[in-house]
């Protein structure tokens, strides 16, 4: 019986520490013309009710449901590399024309592309050894006019024959005068091959220069590509390497959406303090149910809704409902300093306010912030924080100045 009593007991006192769960009492979204009109009651710190109705116009509410979406790794990649391959593209067709005698291959695959180019002097060397051949076979001819009885072969390889009657000085004059016909061929031929090459080289060092030039402008067209594409999505960087949404941005964006509703929010939080209003606009987005936005059948399914979308949603999860309570603060009270603290799998926010006694705060960039989680389910108040976060967050986070 004393044991079981004592175990009661020990029961009741977790209860009591626990944090009660937020309540979200009613919920309504009424179409009214070209405005949404949002009816919420819900259950404060306080643990009384409380409700607040607001508008916003409808085409703000629909674009805020398109303006998050899903990143896809694979498309991102893709969409970069056909911004690539396009520069390359452009620049290996101008060179093609501009250098008729260099083959360039460009080959294009998922994983990248890849650029071969040669100039072919082949065929340049063909053609100084037919002009060669030309000097030749014309002494052969000059030989033959004044020697009728002479006849001067000259091979393709550049062998030289002749046959016919003359004397032994007529013969000698005509061996001599071949091989210095001959010994002229081959010095041009020598010299139409050594500028043959030099022009290859020269071919060979402009192409190269102008393909280094062509890859750099591939690379700045791709990491160009990938910020727009980013963008596009409302992700961006951390570090140049880390993709995460672009939280900062969302939550400006946010404050202009929500911008409409201010006079509503207002008169629903007339005769607060500010840590009053605070406490009531954390306790409003806590009793919002929570949900992952994974589901396309309940969400946009891209894990992720900017404010004015998880509110026609009603429903978030830690960094949803993270943003839209900064945003939504942000208008009720522009002075309060806001950052979002990112720890593994979870994000909560720090406000530039002065700490209570026992109020849970962090240190970033010589300034404290105290600590709020908007996520729920718990009714947790300001500088209160889950088990979970308290062994966090004393670890690695990254800190991000939203407002």
């Amino acid at each position: 019986m004393a044991k079981a009593l004592l175990l009661a007991l020990a029961l009741a006192a977790l209860l009591l520490a626990a944090p009660a769960a937020a309540r979200q009492l009613a919920h309504a979204r009424t179409q009214e013309g070209e405005q949404v009109r949002f009816d919420y009651r819900y259950e404060g710190h306080d643990r009384r009710p409380h409700a607040v109705s607001f508008r916003l116009p409808a085409a703000s509410v629909r674009s805020a449901l398109q303006a998050f979406k899903p990143f896809d790794a694979k498309a991102l990649r893709s969409a970069q590399n056909a911004a690539q391959m396009q520069v390359l593209r452009d620049e290996v067709a101008t060179l093609r024309q501009r250098f008729p005698d260099a083959t360039l291959r460009l080959q294009e695959s998922d994983g990248g592309w890849g650029i071969t180019y040669a100039i072919d002097v082949k065929g340049a060397a063909q053609e100084s050894f037919r002009q060669a051949l030309d000097i030749v076979r014309e002494e052969a001819r000059a030989v033959e006019r004044e020697h009728p009885g002479i006849r001067v072969s000259v091979g393709d390889a550049g062998d030289v024959r002749w046959q016919g009657r003359a004397d032994a000085e007529a013969q000698r004059r005509i061996d001599q005068r071949m091989r210095d016909a001959v010994r002229r061929a081959e010095a041009q031929h020598k010299r139409d091959s050594a500028g043959a090459q030099s022009e290859a080289r020269q071919q060979k060092g402009a192409i190269a220069g102008a393909l280094d030039r062509a890859v750099a402008e591939a690379r700045r067209r791709g990491e160009e590509r990938r910020a727009d594409y980013l963008a596009e999505r409302r992700y961006t960087t951390m570090g140049g390497k880390v993709i995460l949404p672009d939280y900062a941005r969302m939550a400006r964006e946010g404050v202009a959406d929500l911008a409409p509703s201010l006079p509503d929010w207002k008169r629903h939080l007339d005769g607060l303090d500010a840590r009053q209003r605070i406490g009531r606009l954390l306790a409003f987005f806590q009793a919002i149910p929570y949900d992952q936005l994974q589901d396309a059948r309940t969400s946009n399914a891209a894990g992720f809704a900017v404010p004015a979308a998880m509110l026609q949603l009603n429903r978030g999860d830690c960094d949803t409902k993270a943003v839209a309570f900064a945003s939504l603060l942000r208008l009720v009270d522009p002075q309060v300093p806001i950052v979002m603290v990112l720890l593994d799998r979870h994000a909560l926010l720090g406000l530039g306010i002065p700490a209570a006694k026992g109020e849970r705060t962090i240190a970033w960039q010589g300034r404290s912030y105290v600590l709020v989680e908007p996520v729920g389910p718990a009714l947790s108040a300001i500088g209160e924080i889950g088990p979970e976060t308290r062994r966090q967050i004393g670890g690695r986070k990254d800190v991000i100045a939203l407002f």
